[in-house]
């Protein structure tokens, strides 16, 4: 049932995305908690195809925003996995980026140290990836 919801959000991103900005957060964020999830690699697969997909659709920058918003939020504890998705997801995102879509906020600062310290925990071998 949740791969065929996977199939479906993807072309629900893909017809509604102008409608969808106010879900973005909601979205993008929940998509890489699954990230973390131990799922089926075909689970996984899909779960990839709508984070590319939501990439591809959505403004670079509010969706870095979006990011650094998530990293620093002090509700959210994301396990390995969800931190490695993460910045899978800041590291292709970046790359199609313009320098001026990169905002020099102190949300972002915090989230840059953040990332950092991820980086410095012992089990976090696959962060420093």
């Amino acid at each position: 049932v949740f791969s065929m919801f996977l199939e479906t959000l993807v072309d629900f991103i893909t017809v509604h995305r102008e409608d969808l900005q106010d879900w973005l957060f909601v979205l993008l964020t929940q998509l890489l908690k699954k990230m973390g999830a131990d799922l089926l690699g075909s689970v996984q697969a899909k779960v990839q195809k709508a984070l590319d997909v939501t990439r591809e659709s959505f403004p670079f920058d509010q969706q870095f925003n979006i990011l650094m918003r998530f990293i620093v939020d002090q509700t959210q504890t994301p396990n390995l996995k969800v931190k490695v998705a993460i910045l899978k997801y800041i590291e292709s995102l970046a790359r199609q980026m313009d320098p001026a879509d990169f905002v020099n906020s102190s949300e972002t600062r915090l989230a840059v140290s953040r990332i950092i310290t991820w980086t410095t925990e012992p089990k976090s071998s696959d962060v420093r990836k």
